[in-house]
């Protein structure tokens, strides 16, 4: 089975420098959360510009002379994190996309992290021709990893047994058998040592 993280946004085009432009899906309602993004991943952004009426939604196609970038910057220092600038084309007639990646493993993107668990970014998406630009902005939030690679995580239907390397009281090199619930099933020292 294939395989693709992607993050889909959906641009009410009649919302040009609005504090959000981000619309619930296909659907006209404004979209209530932020979308989050977290620390490492890379990842497809697929951009559907819609046009809201008459409480409906409706595809608008882009021409094709446009550029188009998308850039986050972290709220408070204002740092660019990540931007894509590369898109190809998508989707179906009634609801065409651009689509591009997202890599969010630069070190600026780990330095505007910080020590923090998340922080508010900026994003805009700003489409340009020849002799014009409009900029779409709205508001999201980016997390560090939960997961940074030191202990793999046991799959399902993983492993039913691990076992850990550690040193006993008297520095002695023991190792120690665990089941999937964590409950030690046994435990081995060397001969005159506890483990």
């Amino acid at each position: 089975m294939a395989w693709d993280a992607v993050c889909d946004l959906y641009i009410d085009v009649d919302r040009i420098g609005a504090s959000s432009c981000l619309l619930d899906g296909l659907s006209a309602a404004a979209r209530a959360d932020r979308p989050g993004l977290v620390a490492g991943d890379i990842l497809t952004v697929r951009v559907h510009f819609r046009r809201v009426d008459d409480g409906d939604s409706q595809a608008v196609q882009l021409d094709g002379d446009e550029a188009v970038v998308l850039a986050a910057k972290a709220a408070y220092a204002g740092d660019l994190l990540a931007a894509v600038t590369e898109w190809t084309s998508g989707g179906t007639e009634d609801d065409p996309y651009i689509e591009g990646v997202l890599d969010l493993t630069a070190d600026a993107v780990r330095l505007g992290l910080g020590d923090e668990e998340e922080i508010p970014i900026h994003c805009d998406i700003e489409v340009s021709t020849n002799t014009r630009r409009g900029t779409y902005r709205f508001q999201g939030v980016l997390r560090a990893q939960v997961y940074d690679g030191d202990t793999p995580p046991v799959p399902v239907g993983g492993p039913a047994l691990r076992w850990e390397e550690y040193t006993n009281a008297r520095g002695a090199w023991c190792i120690r058998i665990r089941n999937k619930e964590g409950v030690v099933l046994a435990a081995f020292a060397p001969p005159g040592e506890e483990p």
